[in-house]
């Protein structure tokens, strides 16, 4: 575990985060800040879900990804399935 006063996070969300820091600043300096404010965003949101994964009791957000997965399989499953008919139809 890693702390930061009150806050105490695995050693793995710790990495994560750090990772999409250094990228999130270094594309941000690069001109792109809108970017590097993603990169950062999606680290961090990695780094919540890594930490979860070790320490548990993230209930909601486990609901959370299950409406997040099974908006994207039946978006793909559409994508899919549009793909096939436009080749059908050439």
């Amino acid at each position: 575990m890693v702390s930061f006063g009150s806050l105490k996070i695995t050693q793995q969300a710790f990495i994560i985060s750090l990772i999409g820091l250094i990228a999130g600043v270094f594309i941000a300096f690069k001109g792109m800040a809108v970017a590097g404010l993603v990169i950062m965003a999606g680290a961090f949101i990695a780094a919540y879900n890594a930490n979860c994964a070790v320490v548990g009791k993230c209930r909601m957000w486990a609901w959370t990804l299950v409406v997040v997965y099974g908006v994207n399989m039946f978006l793909l499953g559409k994508l899919a399935l549009a793909g096939k008919n436009l080749k059908l139809m050439k």
